[in-house]
């Protein structure tokens, strides 16, 4: 009976280990999104700052292209469009990933103006970000 309390014991404990990582990760994300956000996106559009709201003229197709042309060893991954929370108000950010085995999980986003459709600026993601996304 022993060994019975002892393994579920165990088992127990792995799986309140496994949440409680988990749990923290998602918390985390969240904040991690908003350092980004405040930090990096904040000074990538900067220039805008107090500029009305955009009116977009330009495709998402032309965005992903001048994207690829920004980083042609990556592919896209996702478009965020003006105004939602991966992007600014007045760009499109196209999202870019690795193409390789090893290079997959590796993001990095392409901020592309959405009236002009010119390219304003790319940037790595920081350490935490690049771990988050990398797990």
């Amino acid at each position: 009976m022993l060994d019975w309390h002892n393994a579920i014991g165990m088992l127990t404990l792995a799986w309140a280990l496994l949440v409680g990582a988990t749990g923290s990760i998602n918390t985390l994300a969240d904040l991690m999104l908003e350092a980004w956000r405040n930090d990096q996106l904040a000074s990538m559009i900067a220039p805008y700052a107090g500029q009305p709201p955009v009116i977009v003229k330009t495709s998402v197709d032309d965005a992903v292209k001048t994207a690829q042309k920004e980083t042609p060893d990556m592919i896209p991954s996702f478009v965020a469009f003006p105004g939602t929370r991966f992007a600014s108000p007045h760009h499109y950010a196209v999202w870019m990933r690795g193409d390789g085995i090893l290079t997959s999980r590796i993001m990095r986003p392409v901020l592309i103006d959405a009236s002009t459709g010119a390219l304003t600026d790319s940037r790595e993601l920081p350490w935490y970000l690049k771990v988050l996304l990398g797990a």
